[in-house]
Order: structure tokens, then sequence, then C-alpha cells
């Protein structure tokens, strides 16, 4: 699968940007609202270059989704959408299970997790999507920053796998998801216009007959003078 002029030059921005050493940051998501020194490892998406970010100050802003609740952060990566709705100030997650097929990922999760005293309402999984997730486990909300990019990965840069799917991963988690969703459960995803159709959560959450409603669009940056369009997508079982 080949990707256009616009696609290609994000993938190139995307190698680059996560060419990184273990390192820590102070995230705002608001005024009052700060996860400080969150680690990011090597090998595992950065959430602050990228719209991760975006997503993760999406869901801290509407705390109504999960106060109270059981969610689920699927491709959890540093784990930044899970502490996020884990720590909201205003109403917090009852319960916060965290996904990822990369180890090093699940391990950056766990220390973020401890760091921010989270291991008493978390637990984690690691494996391809749900396959390391027990049957019996039921979810109120399904977080999930999927790769946008329909490309397979490139070989040699593991982390590639975070934004590059040729569009099988996004397939299978929508076909997946609803065993792990209670009765009336909801899906949560980010997506860029940038990225196509390929792996469009609205456009396959329709064909896997979710009801789908789409956040209002904004622009973001994803390198100096390189923006495009990001909107979030609830997916209604």
């Amino acid at each position: 699968m080949t990707l256009n002029a616009e696609q290609r030059k994000l993938n190139r921005i995307r190698l680059r940007q996560h060419s990184h050493d273990d390192y820590k940051i102070d995230i705002r998501f608001s005024p009052t609202f700060w996860l400080f020194d969150f680690e990011v490892h090597k090998g595992v998406f950065r959430p602050e270059v990228t719209s991760g970010i975006e997503f993760a100050r999406y869901l801290a802003e509407r705390p109504e989704l999960y106060q109270r609740k059981k969610v689920l952060d699927m491709c959890c990566g540093t784990g930044i959408q899970g502490i996020a709705m884990g720590m909201k100030p205003a109403g917090s997650a009852r319960e916060v299970h965290f996904s990822d097929i990369s180890e090093e990922a699940m391990r950056n999760t766990f220390d973020n997790a401890m760091r921010y005293d989270m291991l008493g309402k978390s637990r984690f999984f690691q494996g391809d999507l749900f396959n390391g997730i027990p049957m019996d486990e039921k979810y109120d909300l399904i977080v999930c920053n999927h790769p946008f990019l329909p490309r397979k990965p490139v070989r040699g840069k593991p982390v590639s796998a975070a934004w590059l799917n040729p569009g099988h991963l996004t397939h299978r988690f929508m076909h997946q998801a609803k065993d792990f969703l209670n009765n009336e459960g909801m899906i949560v995803m980010p997506f860029s216009d940038i990225a196509g159709t390929t792996n469009h959560p609205g456009i396959l959450g329709e064909k896997y007959g979710y009801k789908v409603w789409k956040s209002g669009r904004q622009e973001i940056e994803y390198g100096k003078g390189f923006k495009s369009g990001f909107g979030v997508y609830h997916l209604i079982r």
C-alpha cells in the first residue's frame, strides 16, 4: 500500500520524532491538571509531539465519559489516555485497564501508573489487541489511539507500528471490541483527515454496526507549518 505525498511527509516526521532516548516531560491538560515528570521510554510513541496529547486533553475535559466507570486504554503506549482518565480531578474512572502489543510500552505505562499512584485501580495486559485480556472483562468505555496511516510498519523501526498499519488491525479491533463492551458501552477513537479512509473509525464503525458520532473538527500541527484536521469519534454499541 502506497502513501500519498502528505502521508509520506508525515511518516518522515514521525520517524525523526521517535528516534529518542528515555526522558521525562511535564504535561499540561489545564491550569489545574498537570502530569509532572511523565515518563516516555525509548521505542515508545511520544504523545506530546503527536495527536496523542490532543486526544488525552479531549478525554481530560470530558469526565462524564468515564467518571466512576471501568475503562480500557487500548494501544496504550505511554498510558497517557488511561492515566488522564484515572487522574482527572473533577471525576475519575473507577478502574483503568491498559493493553498494548509492545512489552516496552507496557513497562512505560506501568511506570507512569506507579508514579501517579494508580496501581490500586489498574490492570495491565500485554498482547495483540484483546488477545491478552480475559473474555469475562467488560468495559463501559474503550479508548484506542490506533495507527492512522495506511502502510505496513517500517522494517527495523518497531515504533512505526504506532502510526502505520495497512488496515487489518483496525478491522480486527472493531470486530473484537463488541465482545468486551457492556451493553451500553462506547468506544472513543481519534483520527486525522490526512490519513484517508483505510483506518477511519467513523467509516469502519458504521460498517461494523456501531452508532457513530463525531466531535467538532480542529486543526493540529504535525510539524513546522504542516497541519491537518483532527476529530474524535464516539462509537456506541
